[in-house]
């Protein structure tokens, strides 16, 4: 009877514990999904040529908690307390259901926006916001640091010696992980680098080296974008 009575005890403390650990979550930043990808971007200028506008920042982010319809996310990349420019983000809200055992999120997927773009390189932050689809109104959750750099772009085989060192252990790594699906998707969108400036490339690269692979890499769903 004593031993029934102590796993009742126990069952109603783990499920208070779980209820109140969700309660907790409402607004937090997903860490292990967050994604941040430096892409170079052009504009047709004279004769329809593309030139260089420099570098803007493909999100994936999802934030833990329920939202109305029509919430979104906004990102504001600041150097030294300065606004060099943001991005609005359509959001897809997931709700849970009385029998699910996730949580509820928002979540947008390789967002993005051409004329948020800048040519400067360096240490940035990236502010997290949640705008509520009923109010407009706009909740900072994060804030993220990340360190772009100029990378050289070189003919095959003159790359230096740090990056034909990686690109091997990448080529390892393919052959290592053969069967795995989500490996392959993840190292073959890391190296699909358009032209860089990309800090993220470098990071990236290192981090692939280490087995240590994006979850976004799996998500292939775009949301909407628009400047702000």
């Amino acid at each position: 009877m004593r031993l029934r009575e102590t796993a009742k005890l126990t069952v109603a403390v783990l499920l208070l514990t779980l209820s109140a650990f969700a309660q907790n979550r409402q607004d937090i930043v997903d860490d292990g999904f967050t994604w941040f990808e430096a892409y170079s971007t052009t504009e047709l200028q004279g004769n329809n040529i593309p030139t260089a506008t420099g570098w803007t920042l493909k999100y994936w982010v999802r934030v833990i908690g329920n939202y109305p319809d029509g919430s979104g996310l906004k990102f504001v990349v600041t150097k030294a307390g300065r606004t060099v420019f943001s991005t609005r983000c359509g959001a897809w809200a997931y709700r849970k259901t009385a029998n699910d055992v996730d949580e509820s999120f928002l979540r947008t997927a390789e967002c993005w926006q051409g004329k948020s773009a800048t040519k400067e390189t360096g240490e940035f932050e990236v502010g997290v916001f949640v705008v509520n689809g009923a109010t407009n109104q706009e909740q900072f959750v994060r804030t993220y640091k990340i360190d772009v750099r100029t990378v050289a772009r070189v003919p095959s085989g003159q790359e230096p010696e740090q990056i034909r060192r990686v690109t091997t252990s990448i080529a390892t790594t393919r052959r290592r992980f053969r069967s795995s699906s989500f490996v392959q998707a993840a190292i073959s969108r890391t190296l699909t680098f358009r032209s860089v400036p990309s800090g993220a490339a470098r990071i990236t690269l290192s981090s692939i080296s280490a087995f240590h692979l994006p979850t976004s890499a799996k998500i292939s769903r775009t949301e909407s974008c628009d400047a702000r």
